[in-house]
């Protein structure tokens, strides 16, 4: 099986004739043509995932083959012209076989139809607080880290692309990350390597159970490893998924 997924939790990722993604508010005569109209496709969903009070809302179209570029392409146009729109220029949909969702068959932007970028994997780590990880006992700034040492352990490792800080403001509040954007998947030795050669050039934490992940940036909330930065031990699986899970049908193919 396989499935067409853009999020549409806020009104910036995705909205239709400028109004908020809702099932009373999509499901009008021009969606369902454009439903019928691909013979590829089954079942038309929203998909709701609920955790620690916070709720994510995907848009799903469920195929029963696998198609073209050229044909995933064409829906997003066709979607695009009954409506369809996203406020943000970097905002992906995808192409995903359900038993590799990791993995996306094609992905590209929804507003300029733009392949994206190949670096759909990163390590990242939260680098809000100085107890979190400093850089030689310093807190983490661009002016600090931006040293020699810091350089060439980005070009000793061939799969780094890009060192970004990246900094979300919510309600006054700012959180920072430091990510290392990475062109393809990396093994879990790699992983641990380099976070081993982070530490070696400076970087350190006071907190023994704070994180570093390796993710698929298509699939952000389930990393692909994931350790403590100071004793690289495997971060434990939780036994239970927390989340709940909600479906509405939007559309199914009699």
């Amino acid at each position: 099986m396989y499935k067409i997924k853009i999020s549409c939790t806020n009104e910036e990722d995705l909205n239709y004739n400028q109004k908020k993604c809702k099932k009373k508010i999509i499901l009008d005569t021009k969606f369902n043509l454009l439903m019928k109209n691909n013979k590829y496709i089954e079942k038309g969903l929203f998909l709701y995932k609920t955790k620690d009070n916070f709720t994510t809302k995907t848009l799903e179209v469920l195929c029963n083959s696998e198609i073209s570029e050229k044909d995933f392409k064409t829906f997003i146009q066709d979607m695009k012209n009954i409506g369809f729109s996203s406020k943000k220029d970097n905002h992906r949909i995808s192409f995903i076989n359900v038993d590799k969702p990791h993995n996306p068959i094609y992905s590209c932007y929804f507003g300029s139809l733009e392949n994206c970028d190949i670096k759909n994997y990163k390590i990242k780590i939260s680098c809000t607080n100085e107890e979190d990880l400093n850089y030689k006992k310093e807190k983490c700034t661009k002016k600090i880290i931006l040293d020699d040492e810091f350089k060439l352990l980005m070009e000793n490792n061939k799969y780094i692309e890009k060192g970004l800080f990246l900094h979300k403001t919510q309600e006054k509040f700012t959180t920072k990350t430091l990510e290392f954007l990475c062109n393809n998947e990396i093994s879990e030795e790699d992983f641990k390597t380099f976070i081993q050669d982070m530490k070696n050039i400076g970087f350190s934490s006071k907190n023994d159970n704070h994180r570093i992940s390796f993710i698929n940036v298509d699939n952000p909330h389930n990393p692909i490893y994931s350790c403590y930065f100071v004793s690289l031990e495997n971060c434990k699986k939780k036994k239970k998924n927390g989340s709940c899970y909600a479906t509405e049908l939007l559309y199914k193919n009699n």
